[in-house]
């Protein structure tokens, strides 16, 4: 909802749903909390800060002294308010749990101590046409392919792995506790095991190389065993491939890209993730579908990989490629 891209911390602290997604609590008819973090990743920190006010906080009975609590909250909206120059008139106060009041207590003793300012957070994004190996707190290793972007939080890493990725990237994880991967078309969930996530658009691809994973979606719930594949469309389970048809899948990571009846426009969208080119692709073969290899190591030969077996031609004029019949 858009309301949220206003709310500052006190504002996530008075929202019930957010609460429950945070303890785990979350009921059937609760908020998305995941999903719309996933669409909107310039939040993460506020978000983060509130969570971790909400995971600190402990219950007390004691009844807050008269007073106390509007001065606490008078406190905390001006660290935390987001300047809005539109609005002058000062803020009305609602009564509000004694929990709040004490979360708000512990916001401005962080506030004052400066540990707000620590940010466990750490974001990593490729531009066109580049790869991206990092490291996670746990020794687990991470290849990120171009134009793809993976978030998680280092703080208590040990007993909560979780990852946030769009785009895709190729996961060797650590055996240890369990590891998530989310994604807005889906998450993948697994001990430790070695395997491969494309999210793009509406569609989640996964590929097990090693252990076994499982891929869930709203409805959907699929365990993948050893080179075994699993892809989800628009919400709806496509495939489970064998070995031998995906072998290759995880290629990218050396510059090959293997097609086997793939929609040309996929692969045209790769090309200009990996090129940094814009491809102008005749509407007619929008539908064609492709099956062959393109290495991204050739630089513009890639084009001709792809295009001359389905007799096309095209022309570079600047960073655009149109492409025509021969």
């Amino acid at each position: 909802m858009n309301q949220f891209l206003h709310y500052t911390i006190s504002d996530f602290l008075e929202e019930d749903s957010f609460i429950r997604w945070v303890r785990l609590e979350a009921e059937e008819n609760d908020f998305d909390w995941e999903s719309w973090l996933m669409e909107h990743p310039e939040k993460r920190e506020i978000i983060d800060q509130a969570k971790s006010l909400i995971l600190h906080l402990k219950f007390k009975e004691e009844p807050i002294k008269e007073g106390v609590e509007d001065s606490l909250w008078a406190k905390i909206d001006n660290n935390t308010k987001e300047e809005k120059k539109e609005e002058h008139q000062p803020r009305i106060f609602p009564l509000r749990t004694k929990w709040i009041a004490i979360a708000a207590s512990l916001l401005l003793l962080i506030a004052v101590t400066g540990l707000l300012n620590t940010n466990s957070d750490r974001s990593f994004s490729t531009s066109f046409a580049e790869v991206k190996n990092i490291s996670l707190p746990d020794g687990s290793v991470v290849s990120i392919n171009s134009k793809s972007k993976l978030n998680f939080n280092k703080k208590n890493w040990e007993n909560n792995r979780v990852v946030y990725l769009e785009g895709e990237a190729f996961f060797e994880v650590k055996r240890g506790s369990k590891f998530l991967v989310n994604t807005k078309n889906g998450n993948v969930e697994v001990l430790g095991t070695s395997f491969n996530v494309f999210s793009r658009d509406q569609q989640l691809n996964v590929i097990c190389k090693t252990g076994k994973v499982r891929v869930f979606s709203d409805d959907i719930d699929q365990v993948l065993m050893p080179n075994q594949a699993t892809e989800i469309l628009e919400d709806q389970l496509q495939f489970i491939q064998e070995a031998s048809e995906v072998d290759h899948r995880e290629s990218w990571m050396n510059g090959l890209y293997v097609y086997t009846d793939e929609p040309l426009i996929h692969v045209i969208h790769e090309l200009e993730r990996q090129l940094d080119f814009e491809i102008v692709l005749p509407e007619a073969y929008q539908e064609v579908r492709f099956t062959g290899s393109f290495n991204s190591k050739n630089n513009k030969k890639s084009l001709s990989e792809v295009l001359w077996p389905l007799g096309l031609k095209y022309e570079i004029d600047g960073r655009k490629v149109i492409v025509s019949e021969e």
